[in-house]
């Protein structure tokens, strides 16, 4: 007899279960999982996404990738919004027929998920972050001062006004971007993605309707911090950072404010018991696969 057999015996025999079919690979909710990825906003995907579908597949469940409607396409302003992305990641799962979804957000993507969740917590089961980014008005804040305070817009282009073709855009000048469509033109951009993400901080689910599994990366690689923030001269001068020490310092300031950030959320969530943050230490050579499908096990087993 192997062990699934004297499992359901055991059941069966002491807990007076009778006549129920036990699968071991059984999961909340009933039926077999979708796991919805939504990758970067921004730039290439990530390497490690085809080895995660390969394991999540594994866990019985069937595998599905979204693709942001705006990336490396020509689009519009009003794309880039929370709602505009949830009506469209909507569209894309009434398309499929999609149920017990999981969602699993990487990186940037982590708030339109969080958005969608909340929306639509009818077609979200339980939601991934992987991480959890940090975006408050500081956070946008903090990127004028570094683009217009400082100068550093100069390492960003050499043509176009910081505050006309960035800060304060409209679809005409976007449109000028796209038509250009040179180097400096694309990364400028990429860089407008990530803003009109800052923008909408105040947007982002503090208070979550569906089992919500955070990942709250810290910059705890006091070497990697230092390599990032102060050898690259084009990023020390924007940030205004003079030393190794300053370097850390900023870093450090940081972390606590994320983790007081962190705080807040699970007093919010104390209630509901919808939350979970898990900490990780933002290393070069980190373990991405493994710690996103022990989430989703933790969530469909639990």
């Amino acid at each position: 007899m192997d062990y699934k057999d004297k499992y359901i015996k055991y059941k069966t025999k002491y807990l007076g279960l009778k006549n129920i079919n036990i699968n071991i690979n059984n999961q909340i909710g009933g039926g077999k999982n979708n796991f919805i990825i939504i990758g970067n906003i921004r730039g290439n995907d990530l390497d490690f996404i085809p080895e995660l579908k390969r394991k999540l597949k594994s866990l019985n469940g069937n595998v599905n990738e979204y693709k942001f409607k705006f990336k490396n396409k020509i689009f519009i302003l009003d794309d880039l919004t929370f709602k505009s992305v949830s009506d469209d990641i909507k569209l894309f799962i009434d398309k499929k027929e999609l149920s017990n979804n999981i969602i699993i957000c990487l990186e940037e993507s982590s708030p339109f998920g969080l958005f969608f969740a909340n929306m639509y917590p009818e077609l979200c089961k339980a939601i991934i972050c992987y991480p959890l980014r940090f975006n408050t008005k500081e956070s946008l804040d903090r990127l004028y001062h570094k683009y217009v305070e400082k100068n550093g817009w100069k390492f960003i282009s050499k043509y176009y006004d910081p505050i006309d073709y960035f800060f304060e855009i409209n679809d005409k000048r976007l449109n000028e971007l796209f038509n250009k469509n040179g180097e400096e033109e694309k990364n400028i951009i990429d860089l407008l993605i990530n803003l009109e993400l800052r923008k909408q901080y105040n947007k982002i689910p503090t208070i979550f309707k569906v089992s919500t599994y955070l990942f709250s990366r810290l910059d705890m690689d006091s070497v990697n911090t230092i390599k990032s923030n102060f050898e690259r001269k084009d990023i020390a001068e924007m940030k205004g950072i003079l030393s190794p020490d300053d370097a850390i310092y900023t870093s450090m300031m940081w972390n606590i404010a994320r983790v007081q950030y962190d705080r807040e959320l699970i007093e919010l969530n104390k209630e509901n018991n919808f939350l979970r943050i898990h900490y990780t230490i933002a290393f070069e050579i980190n373990e991405d696969v493994r710690l996103i499908c022990d989430a989703v096990k933790i969530l469909i087993y639990n």
